[in-house]
């Protein structure tokens, strides 16, 4: 059950990334949710420009 309550999470949040993609606001929001969240894993200044490409290729 919990794993399923998870996996619904993390579909909903991507679903949301996927709408936000969608209408381009992540041109202003995405880097900055991206650069906070990888300073919060512990990511080098350098890495997170890396992840946000990643991510982008994602959406």
């Amino acid at each position: 059950a919990n794993l399923v309550k998870f996996l619904r999470r993390k579909f909903t949040i991507f679903s949301y990334f996927k709408i936000i993609s969608t209408f381009n606001f992540q041109i202003r929001f995405f880097p900055q949710f991206v650069r906070n969240a990888g300073l919060a894993m512990g990511l080098a200044e350098e890495d997170y420009s890396a992840l946000y490409e990643a991510l982008k290729k994602e959406l």
